[in-house]
């Protein structure tokens, strides 16, 4: 394992999403609480672009307001482990992001997620059509644990849903990539995730997420939140607040690479249920009192 180095995450965006988030004086401890610790050379992923802060924002209702940061105790040298925990709430989770993931790395996976077994079929199918990139325990924006496989470039989305049961996922997710992304989108707009929960109730309620970071290669312009907190209304949450914590972790990134970076829909039934949606932060120190005004 390569040897860590501590480097603290940008307290002052971690107060602020706090304070959005309606904590009050509570920020304060979220944001001490929040000091990532990053692996030198530690892998690079398409959802982090190697940087130690992730922000996800989840609606329908009230959007809850969820941080990832690098740990820095990594498995393997392409494996990044990432502490997960939504703001204001006491759960905490774990996620392993696999920058490339490779056979040795199965094993790493099973004993991570024990409860893998009761997938079957459907593992197999989508370890044959695609690479495990992720695996949660105990996601704290739904109480789930849950693994997900990044498609194989030739696999579309449509046929791998069918082929592990999952019907009806397909329309009302691209609508709603449609007018996140500000045009059309299609199969071809790749790469695509597919995750599948671990817990029993939602496996047979077949509960699947569809996903994608093709959101980070849209253009950070001005209209790329507005779209983002229009679609959080039509999905019952909050979005003025969603466009506030958008614009707080730009400030806090600058003008380096992008910040909407994932997008992940949970459907069944031919319904989206939830949407989640990350959004890459940077891990540079907040300004100090002589070194600018202070914003996050």
């Amino acid at each position: 394992m390569m040897a860590a180095m501590r480097d603290p995450a940008p307290i002052g965006l971690v107060h602020a999403l706090g304070l959005l988030a309606g904590l009050g004086g509570g920020a304060r401890g979220v944001a001490g609480a929040s000091e990532s610790t990053t692996a030198a050379g530690a892998a690079r992923t398409c959802i982090d672009a190697g940087r130690g802060l992730l922000v996800t924002l989840r609606a329908p209702g009230p959007v809850a307001i969820g941080l990832a940061d690098a740990t820095g105790h990594d498995p393997a040298p392409t494996v990044r482990r990432w502490r997960r925990r939504a703001i204001g709430a006491p759960e905490t989770g774990e996620s392993l992001i696999f920058g490339a993931p490779a056979a040795e790395h199965w094993p790493l996976v099973r004993d991570y997620l024990p409860g893998l077994a009761m997938l079957g079929q459907e593992m197999l199918t989508l370890r044959a059509r695609g690479r495990v990139y992720m695996a949660t325990r105990r996601e704290p924006e739904t109480g789930e644990s849950w693994i997900a496989f990044a498609l194989h470039h030739r696999q579309l989305p449509r046929e791998t849903l069918a082929a592990i049961g999952r019907t009806g996922v397909w329309n009302p997710v691209v609508a709603l990539l449609s007018d996140l992304f500000g045009r059309a989108v299609t199969e071809h707009s790749r790469p695509w995730s597919i995750a599948l929960p671990l817990g029993g109730p939602a496996q047979d309620r077949g509960l699947v997420r569809l996903g994608t970071t093709a959101w980070a290669r849209v253009a950070e312009d001005h209209e790329k939140p507005v779209r983002l907190a229009r679609q959080i209304e039509r999905l019952g949450g909050d979005g003025s607040l969603a466009e506030a914590a958008y614009g707080l972790v730009r400030r806090a990134t600058g003008a380096s690479g992008a910040v909407g970076a994932a997008c992940e829909f949970d459907v069944e039934d031919g319904r989206v249920l939830a949407a989640l949606y990350t959004l890459r932060a940077s891990e540079r120190r907040p300004a100090g009192p002589s070194e600018g005004n202070g914003e996050a």
